[in-house]
């Protein structure tokens, strides 16, 4: 009984090396293949990093300068207030009198 062809390729003695380079020559191009798939994949999710970095900086930014503008604007009440509350001690003094 003849093997079947995948079995006759299996034994090294069968092959020839025209059929030998083939497969060699398709095992290298699914190599490239992957590789140059991974490295796709690779670069994809290096540009997402990058942009969820940089729209995390962003944020951190936005929230920083919004931090700087309240404290300041508190900054500015407690001195209104401060000036207020000496002006109306002012005046209780003065009606006191």
């Amino acid at each position: 009984m003849e093997p079947s062809p995948t079995r006759r390729r299996g034994r090294p003695e069968d092959i020839d090396d025209a059929e030998l380079v083939a497969v060699l020559e398709r095992s290298d191009k699914r190599k490239q293949d992957m590789a140059s798939r991974e490295l796709a994949l690779r670069e994809r999710q290096l540009a997402h990093d990058e942009a969820v970095v940089a729209e995390a900086r962003l944020r951190r930014e936005e929230e920083s300068r919004a931090r700087v503008e309240q404290e300041t604007r508190s900054a500015m009440d407690a001195a209104a207030a401060r000036q207020t509350n000496l002006a109306l001690a002012r005046i209780m003094d003065r009606l006191s009198k």
